[in-house]
């Protein structure tokens, strides 16, 4: 357990302040997910303080989750050809921010992809496909 100066360690009081800053953390966490499901958009002007530390977070998933993609297919040894290009398709409640395709777009472009795509789209019901992919995985290996 972490140490509250000016506490005897192990005091009532001592855990009470640790139970309080658990409550408050868990709280700002909930806070900043309501926050960022119901009103959170790439426009470039933000209302406060959490949704321009969403944009920072958002654009740094965005650049790793990109180099990641490019890095793991540029080194795979047995890649498919492919005759034609395939789209990318966009799922999970992180893609769903408004703007979030754009911005995705945009690094995918800067990356020097190696697979040629002939778009990128947001799934049709992006909260739920990647559960629902998940489970038709999960169905075709039992």
């Amino acid at each position: 357990m972490q140490r509250l100066p000016g506490l005897p360690v192990g005091t009532r009081a001592e855990l009470q302040c640790v139970q309080r800053r658990r409550l408050a953390i868990r709280d700002l966490a909930t806070s900043v997910r309501v926050q960022k499901e119901n009103g959170f958009r790439f426009n470039g002007f933000f209302e406060n303080k959490v949704y321009h530390a969403l944009s920072v977070y958002y654009d740094d998933l965005i650049q790793s989750l990109v180099t990641s993609m490019r890095d793991t297919f540029s080194s795979a040894k047995h890649l498919p050809k492919l005759k034609q290009p395939v789209p990318l398709v966009l799922s999970g409640g992180t893609a769903m921010p408004a703007g979030f395709k754009d911005r995705f777009e945009k690094a995918l472009c800067a990356a020097d992809f190696p697979i040629e795509l002939s778009e990128v789209r947001m799934a049709s019901d992006p909260l739920h496909s990647t559960a629902k992919g998940t489970l038709v995985a999960a169905l075709c290996e039992a």
